[in-house]
């Protein structure tokens, strides 16, 4: 899928991921993730100035509910393309949360493992359905209707 559609459909897959608990925003500057009935996001990522590659993407964690930042700040969430393959790493780097680091630990951390986890699945789920489709596997029918159950992007090969 490359690290800038990962990127792009981790934080589609989000909101529609969550049942309603989430929203995001997505601007070409930034995006904002928030609850529906808190006006202040929980986060706020914003795109680099940077260009991005096929094969990286991040944004920079500028502020939020759940994010301390700082004026020397460079938390940041980075999706990146492991070389000659289809897998992509995603990594928080430099984040402080806004909790107290005990509560952090106990609580948003774990969250944000099992919304990570899930999301990882959702991208085998794809990935496979791809690998079937390219070996002609898999019906036409019964991967045009996994896309649409999942929210996919559409996948390359399908009509």
């Amino acid at each position: 899928m490359g690290a800038q559609r990962t990127a792009d459909y981790y934080l589609t897959w989000l909101e529609r991921s969550s049942f309603g608990l989430i929203n995001t925003d997505i601007t070409e500057q930034d995006a904002q993730v928030r609850l529906p009935f808190i006006s202040k996001p929980l986060l706020v990522l914003k795109k680099p100035e940077t260009a991005a590659y096929e094969d990286f993407a991040t944004y920079l964690i500028a502020g939020g509910h759940l994010a301390l930042i700082r004026e020397e700040s460079r938390a940041r969430l980075s999706f990146r393309q492991v070389l000659d393959t289809n897998q992509v790493i995603i990594a928080i780097h430099e984040f402080e949360p806004a909790l107290p680091w005990r509560v952090y630990s106990l609580t948003q951390a774990r969250l944000h493992l099992l919304v990570m986890t899930a999301f990882g699945y959702e991208v085998k789920a794809l990935a496979a359905v791809e690998r079937w489709r390219q070996d002609g596997t898999i019906p036409a029918t019964l991967s045009k209707g996994l896309e649409r159950l999942m929210g996919a992007p559409k996948l390359q090969g399908t009509s």
